[in-house]
């Protein structure tokens, strides 16, 4: 008799405990789920942004790494529809520095921008390149320019202008003298005189080139730019 009623009791314990666990797994049933309502706009590949830069980044001071902010200039809008507004910010890194050297070699800088921050505070990774940045490559290398041959190419174009400016100086004071009349004889003077100034002029700054080091890429504060998206972005509104 003993034994029956413990069975008796294990088995109304068995009931609740099942009933029990009927009324949890109800209460968490996909019914009861809150599902989120999350709605976006679409801006479609190809679009142009027109930003504005607002820290200095330059590749004598600034790191690998260091991140910076650029402000959309314009309302982005799509379909008639107000996507993104003026003001908004887009946040980006610098990826690769190359320094400057002897020589004329200019400096090299590679940033990327990486996610465009909306007005409801969401962040939303940015797939775009860059265009409107002088040196800009193809690769999207920002190139400060210069180089040895180059320079040398520039303080030719000026040896050559102080050759001319000083026989055009010869030649106007011979005619001032006596009514052209001694141009033949001063025009030769000045001639030489021009081709030593001018080579001069050349060979001091050639030289000094070989030790002189090339510009450095800047970006300062309100430098504008372009980018232009290479993927779809969904742009949450809310």
């Amino acid at each position: 008799m003993k034994k029956i009623l413990m069975m008796s009791l294990a088995a109304l314990l068995l009931i609740n405990t099942c009933k029990t666990t009927g009324q949890n797994i109800q209460e968490i049933s996909p019914q009861n789920v809150i599902k989120a309502n999350i709605q976006s706009q679409r801006i479609p590949v190809g679009t142009k942004i027109k930003l504005r830069m607002e820290n200095p980044i330059n590749s004598q001071n600034s790191g690998l790494g260091d991140s910076f902010i650029c402000t959309i200039m314009e309302d982005i809008i799509v379909n008639d529809e107000l996507i993104l507004p003026a003001g908004s910010i887009i946040r980006g890194k610098v990826e690769n520095i190359k320094k400057n050297a002897m020589f004329c070699i200019g400096a090299e800088m590679t940033i990327s921008l990486e996610h465009i921050v909306t007005p409801v505070g969401r962040q939303v990774p940015l797939k775009a390149r860059l265009t409107g940045i002088n040196g800009l490559t193809n690769e999207g290398v920002i190139n400060a320019g210069g180089g040895y041959f180059n320079q040398l190419e520039k303080n030719m174009d000026q040896s050559s202008q102080v050759f001319h400016t000083i026989t055009h100086a010869g030649l106007q004071y011979g005619k001032s003298v006596a009514n052209g009349y001694p141009v033949i004889i001063t025009a030769p003077a000045a001639a030489v005189g021009g081709i030593f100034v001018g080579g001069g002029n050349f060979v001091t700054k050639s030289v000094m080139a070989l030790f002189k080091k090339g510009p450095n890429v800047k970006i300062n504060p309100g430098d504008t730019f372009e980018l232009i998206t290479t993927e779809i972005l969904d742009i949450p509104t809310n």
